[in-house]
């Protein structure tokens, strides 16, 4: 539910217990518990005062019974023994009052007012022709987090990047890319660098290799890249991967052609009964990586495996 939408849904619970007519005949036993909020949103600190009345069997109301009120969340809203509700944090919520074992209920929503906009780029830099979600945290005056606020976007420098409605943001030249997320005349904003990564040729360190997906197995390999072929977009790697497959040693080293563009890399290996092929894009945080996926076949992996690497420069 976006933040724009206000539910205040109210339910009757209707709850019977016992056996037989006489437990629940017009004799002044409980049959059911109405609850009326009569209210179309609560805000963030705001309060209202919710009513519930015991009904009988016949339809009609059994006035003097005690009522005990309860809260699922005191950490969205708090409800005194009189039905005071008040909303502490944006959310979701069900009071629910008690009388002699019956139950009535109304779920209610507490919507939180923005008072701050929060962009969060991926990156603080991106490789030229690259596309990376950004995100917006929206904050209530409380400095509580609003999960479901919908931001609008917008690049305030579209020469250099362009923002999408969910905050994909695409560069497209080289610059200083700025863009703003909105809510309600609340505004948040920053900057990435936009610019062209240089020669990929040179020595490289695989950071991360893990492997997951169709098996109950956990592999690791950790390793020194070196790409050769200065100047090129095509480079003989040498890979001298060690680590272990869900116990089992890989060995190495793996040899294997890689080819790296401005913003993208790929490259495939043979070793230790696995065909791998790696995809990834270049990220420039401080330094450069190459991040990405990878996906293997082999006789004993009949179902595959997959994956993801992270590639570091030295």
């Amino acid at each position: 539910m976006s933040y724009r939408t206000v539910a205040f849904v109210a339910a009757l619970v209707w709850g019977f217990t016992g056996c037989g007519d006489d437990s629940l005949g017009p004799d002044g036993i409980v049959a059911t518990v109405a609850v009326d909020p009569r209210l179309d949103t609560l805000q963030l600190g705001e309060a209202v005062r919710l009513g519930a009345v015991a009904v009988g069997k016949d339809g009609s109301v059994l006035p003097g019974r005690g009522i005990v009120w309860r809260t699922s969340d005191d950490g969205v809203a708090t409800v005194d023994a009189s039905g005071r509700v008040v909303g502490v944090a944006a959310g979701t919520v069900t009071i629910t009052a008690v009388v002699e074992g019956k139950q009535g209920a109304a779920g209610i929503e507490v919507i939180g007012r923005p008072a701050s906009v929060t962009v969060i780029p991926a990156f603080p830099s991106l490789p030229l022709g690259t596309t990376a979600a950004w995100r917006a945290e929206v904050r209530d005056p409380a400095n509580h987090l609003l999960p479901e606020a919908v931001v609008l976007w917008r690049s305030l420098t579209p020469s250099v990047a362009t923002v999408d409605e969910l905050g994909q943001v695409t560069s497209i030249a080289p610059g200083t890319a700025r863009i703003e997320a909105r809510l309600d005349g609340i505004t948040g904003s920053a900057s990435a660098n936009v610019g062209e990564l240089p020669d990929p040729a040179g020595d490289w360190s695989m950071d991360e290799l893990m492997y997951d997906g169709n098996y109950d197995y956990f592999c690791a390999a950790q390793g020194d890249i070196v790409l050769t072929g200065a100047g090129a977009t095509t480079f003989d790697g040498s890979y001298a991967r060690v680590g272990t497959c869900n116990g089992n040693d890989l060995s190495g080293p793996v040899q294997f052609t890689a080819v790296i563009g401005a913003s993208t890399a790929s490259f495939e290996t043979d070793a230790n009964g696995l065909h791998c092929t790696y995809t990834g894009v270049r990220v420039a945080v401080p330094g450069e990586q190459i991040q990405g996926q990878v996906a293997c076949s082999g006789p004993d992996y009949p179902l595959g495996l997959a994956g993801h690497f992270t590639m570091t420069r030295n």
